[in-house]
Protein backbone atom coordinates (compact mmCIF):
# COMPACT_ATOMS: atom_id res chain seq x y z
CA UNK A 1 0.00 0.00 0.00
CA UNK A 2 1.43 3.41 -0.95
CA UNK A 3 2.45 5.73 1.89
CA UNK A 4 -0.21 8.27 2.82
CA UNK A 5 -3.12 6.31 1.34
CA UNK A 6 -5.86 6.29 3.99
CA UNK A 7 -9.47 5.20 3.70
CA UNK A 8 -12.44 4.85 6.01
CA UNK A 9 -12.26 1.57 7.94
CA UNK A 10 -14.21 -0.24 10.66
CA UNK A 11 -16.57 2.69 11.21
CA UNK A 12 -18.75 2.07 14.28
CA UNK A 13 -22.05 3.95 14.31
CA UNK A 14 -24.91 4.46 16.71
CA UNK A 15 -28.44 5.36 15.64
CA UNK A 16 -30.49 8.09 17.30
CA UNK A 17 -33.29 10.39 16.13
CA UNK A 18 -32.28 13.41 14.07
CA UNK A 19 -32.82 16.96 15.35
CA UNK A 20 -33.88 18.17 11.88
CA UNK A 21 -33.87 17.48 8.15
CA UNK A 22 -30.14 16.93 7.54
CA UNK A 23 -30.71 15.72 3.96
CA UNK A 24 -31.70 18.95 2.23
CA UNK A 25 -28.80 20.88 3.71
CA UNK A 26 -26.38 17.97 3.21
CA UNK A 27 -24.81 17.65 6.66
CA UNK A 28 -23.38 14.20 5.95
CA UNK A 29 -19.82 13.99 7.35
CA UNK A 30 -20.29 17.05 9.59
CA UNK A 31 -19.46 16.73 13.28
CA UNK A 32 -22.47 16.01 15.48
CA UNK A 33 -23.54 16.20 19.11
CA UNK A 34 -26.55 15.25 21.22
CA UNK A 35 -29.14 18.00 21.64
CA UNK A 36 -29.80 18.12 25.38
CA UNK A 37 -33.32 19.52 24.88
CA UNK A 38 -34.81 16.47 23.15
CA UNK A 39 -31.88 14.00 22.99
CA UNK A 40 -31.55 14.02 19.22
CA UNK A 41 -28.48 14.26 16.97
CA UNK A 42 -27.69 17.73 15.65
CA UNK A 43 -24.75 19.52 14.04
CA UNK A 44 -22.13 20.42 16.66
CA UNK A 45 -21.24 24.12 16.75
CA UNK A 46 -19.22 24.61 19.94
CA UNK A 47 -15.85 22.90 20.47
CA UNK A 48 -15.67 23.80 24.15
CA UNK A 49 -19.32 23.16 25.08
CA UNK A 50 -19.83 21.49 28.43
CA UNK A 51 -23.44 20.52 27.68
CA UNK A 52 -23.39 19.61 23.97
CA UNK A 53 -19.79 18.65 23.08
CA UNK A 54 -18.92 17.16 19.69
CA UNK A 55 -19.08 13.36 19.94
CA UNK A 56 -18.95 11.92 16.43
CA UNK A 57 -19.63 12.35 12.72
CA UNK A 58 -23.09 12.44 11.11
CA UNK A 59 -22.81 9.52 8.70
CA UNK A 60 -26.05 9.57 6.73
CA UNK A 61 -28.71 12.03 5.53
CA UNK A 62 -31.88 11.81 7.64
CA UNK A 63 -34.76 13.48 5.80
CA UNK A 64 -36.82 14.74 8.74
CA UNK A 65 -36.77 15.51 12.45
CA UNK A 66 -37.02 12.24 14.43
CA UNK A 67 -35.77 10.17 11.47
CA UNK A 68 -32.97 7.74 12.38
CA UNK A 69 -29.54 9.36 12.15
CA UNK A 70 -26.29 7.38 12.08
CA UNK A 71 -23.50 8.93 14.12
CA UNK A 72 -19.99 7.50 13.63
CA UNK A 73 -18.32 7.16 17.04
CA UNK A 74 -15.43 4.79 16.32
CA UNK A 75 -13.05 3.70 13.57
CA UNK A 76 -11.46 5.63 10.72
CA UNK A 77 -14.24 7.92 9.44
CA UNK A 78 -14.79 10.59 6.80
CA UNK A 79 -15.27 14.23 7.83
CA UNK A 80 -16.07 17.42 5.91
CA UNK A 81 -13.23 19.92 6.40
CA UNK A 82 -13.69 23.54 7.44
CA UNK A 83 -10.00 24.46 7.38
CA UNK A 84 -6.58 23.12 6.45
CA UNK A 85 -5.02 20.58 8.83
CA UNK A 86 -2.28 17.94 8.79
CA UNK A 87 -2.29 14.24 9.56
CA UNK A 88 -1.88 13.84 13.32
CA UNK A 89 -3.70 17.05 14.27
CA UNK A 90 -6.34 17.00 17.01
CA UNK A 91 -9.76 17.48 15.35
CA UNK A 92 -12.79 19.34 16.70
CA UNK A 93 -15.63 21.35 15.10
CA UNK A 94 -15.94 24.94 13.98
CA UNK A 95 -19.11 27.01 14.45
CA UNK A 96 -20.72 25.28 11.46
CA UNK A 97 -19.93 21.68 12.43
CA UNK A 98 -17.01 21.28 10.03
CA UNK A 99 -13.77 19.53 11.02
CA UNK A 100 -10.89 21.78 12.05
CA UNK A 101 -7.64 21.30 13.95
CA UNK A 102 -7.34 22.72 17.43
CA UNK A 103 -4.53 23.82 19.71
CA UNK A 104 -6.89 25.38 22.26
CA UNK A 105 -6.78 23.87 25.73
CA UNK A 106 -10.23 22.70 26.80
CA UNK A 107 -11.60 22.01 23.32
CA UNK A 108 -13.45 18.70 23.03
CA UNK A 109 -11.92 16.66 20.20
CA UNK A 110 -13.46 13.77 18.30
CA UNK A 111 -10.17 12.28 17.11
CA UNK A 112 -6.89 12.67 15.24
CA UNK A 113 -6.49 13.31 11.52
CA UNK A 114 -5.20 10.33 9.55
CA UNK A 115 -5.00 12.41 6.38
CA UNK A 116 -4.49 16.07 5.60
CA UNK A 117 -7.60 18.21 5.26
CA UNK A 118 -8.51 21.30 3.24
CA UNK A 119 -11.60 23.52 3.13
CA UNK A 120 -14.47 21.80 1.34
CA UNK A 121 -12.70 18.44 1.10
CA UNK A 122 -13.27 15.12 2.84
CA UNK A 123 -10.53 13.85 5.19
CA UNK A 124 -10.19 10.70 7.30
CA UNK A 125 -9.91 10.85 11.08
CA UNK A 126 -9.43 8.18 13.72
CA UNK A 127 -12.39 8.71 16.05
CA UNK A 128 -11.74 8.86 19.78
CA UNK A 129 -13.07 11.58 22.07
CA UNK A 130 -10.66 13.54 24.26
CA UNK A 131 -10.15 17.04 25.66
CA UNK A 132 -7.25 18.95 24.17
CA UNK A 133 -4.84 19.90 26.94
CA UNK A 134 -2.49 22.13 24.97
CA UNK A 135 1.13 21.66 24.00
Amino acid sequence: MPTGLVSEQAVRTISMPSDADLFTTTYQFYIGCIDTTDYTIKVATDADSTTEPPIGVIYDKPKAKWANCLLAVGGAAKVECGDTFAAGDAITCDGSGLAIATTTAGDKCIGRALSAGAVGNIAIILLGMFMYEGS
